[in-house]
């Protein structure tokens, strides 16, 4: 079995909330060396219809599209990534 190394993990984004009643518990979602974004007062089943988690899947996406060392990923890293923890 392949172990996941620092900069694979660099590559993964929890998006999740702090008010998910079927997913937890709240640290569950939590993965040393991944970023992650916390979202409050949202349930479960609202996390694939809320605004704020569609933007941040997105937003994630495109990170992890960019070439790395290009604009694209300058941009990202200097203005999006800041946003994840």
């Amino acid at each position: 079995m392949e172990t996941e190394t620092p900069a694979m993990r660099a590559r993964i984004v929890s998006i999740f909330s702090r008010h998910d009643s079927i997913a937890g518990p709240l640290g569950t979602s939590w993965l040393p060396g991944a970023r992650h974004l916390v979202l409050d007062d949202i349930g479960h089943v609202s996390l694939l219809r809320d605004a704020r988690a569609i933007d941040a899947t997105i937003e994630a996406l495109s990170m992890l599209r960019a070439a790395p060392g290009s604009a694209q990923a300058q941009h990202h890293r200097a203005v999006l990534a800041p946003r994840f923890m």
